[in-house]
């Protein structure tokens, strides 16, 4: 808050250049979006605004990488409950009308037939997370794609349960939300390493947090 408009717009600057988000705009991916849902939607959870974070997450990934979001679905549902379901649901409402008027039926015939391809596309072995992991040990195989499925689950569950200690401390919100967004994207069927740029608002937040508590001198367990 204590920092000027001119500041911010430097910042915004130096961002938009650095090589990571060239080289995502270059390719002309849409995680910058993906980021930006999920950091704004940090900022409603901090504020005390569950819905509004559900709906920044829907409008963020469902229109382009809904895949990547699964784990933070599942967090905001056992974090907020009622409140984060009714924003996640109007943004799906409001992602499926926008595609109808641009798109049309066809439009989004077409999306779905690419979202359903997106986890074959590329060879297993050249992806990120669990699917990738298990890939580059047995090859682009039905037995990788199970074993990556298997371990997916685990980590949904380990979403929730960060979101329900969130619902018990408040205080956690930062590392439980950042753990939780690292979660998704390890369970995501398709992930490559523009999809990390996903993670960059988590780390400033976890980071800043961090410095508070070493600031603080508080410790992790308190």
């Amino acid at each position: 808050p204590s920092r000027r408009g001119s500041e911010l717009a430097v910042l915004g600057l130096a961002a938009l250049a650095a090589p990571g988000t060239c080289i995502v705009l270059w390719q002309a991916q849409w995680d910058g979006l993906c980021a930006l849902g999920l950091a704004l939607a940090y900022v409603a959870l901090r504020r005390g605004h569950p819905a509004i974070a559900g709906l920044a997450i829907a409008l963020g990934f469902l229109p382009v990488k809904p895949h990547l979001a699964l784990g933070i679905a599942v967090f905001l549902l056992a974090a907020a409950g009622a409140r984060a379901l009714a924003g996640l649901t109007a943004g799906a409402v409001l992602t499926l009308a926008a595609g109808l008027a641009v798109g049309g039926a066809a439009g989004w015939r077409g999306w779905l037939g690419a979202l359903g391809l997106s986890s074959g596309h590329s060879p297993l072995a050249s992806l990120l997370g669990y699917t990738g992991l298990a890939g580059s040990w047995l090859g682009d195989t039905t037995a990788a794609r199970a074993i990556a499925f298997t371990a997916s689950a685990p980590a949904l569950a380990a979403c929730v349960l960060l979101g329900l200690a969130v619902r018990r401390r408040p205080a956690l919100l930062e590392p439980a939300l950042a753990g939780a967004a690292a979660l998704s994207l390890a369970a995501a069927p398709h992930l490559l390493a523009h999809d990390l740029a996903v993670l960059a608002p988590a780390a400033a937040w976890a980071l800043a947090w961090a410095g508070r508590m070493a600031a603080s001198d508080i410790g992790f367990g308190r």
